[in-house]
């Protein structure tokens, strides 16, 4: 059997390993594509944030406004922070796997599943 020691450190590496999965695609930081159309509308909006916007969350806009302020308004920076936003989404299903009970396979196969998932390539791809 395992130390409990031992069991923790397996399942911190098995986070670290899901994370690294997810953050080694760089290829979706630069596309040959530029930038998407909502990002074009994200970044207007960030000009002049407000709370009212119908089609963006409320505080989207003051995010956005707050990350240009500091790293520019350039396609590497819009991509950088959807990209932050992914592993934190596959942290973030492993732990609601284990709060369902789910063991150490469970929270991996979550964690990968989610990194790995449709939804989570395409809305971490690009701000949104």
């Amino acid at each position: 059997m395992m130390s409990r020691i031992d069991r923790k450190l397996l399942d911190r590496l098995t986070a670290v390993h899901g994370d690294a999965f997810y953050l080694l695609d760089l290829q979706r930081f630069e596309s040959n594509c530029g930038i998407f159309r909502d990002e074009l509308d994200y970044l207007a909006c960030a000009a002049r944030p407000d709370w009212g916007y119908v089609d963006q969350p409320p505080r989207s806009s003051w995010i956005l406004a707050g990350w240009k302020a500091v790293f520019g308004s350039s396609l590497h920076s819009l991509r950088i922070l959807p990209a932050l936003c992914g592993p934190v989404h596959v942290l973030l299903t492993g732990a609601l796997a284990a709060r369902l009970g789910g063991g150490r396979w469970a929270q991996t196969l979550a964690g990968f599943s989610a990194a790995a998932g449709a939804a989570g390539l395409v809305l971490c791809g690009f701000y949104s």
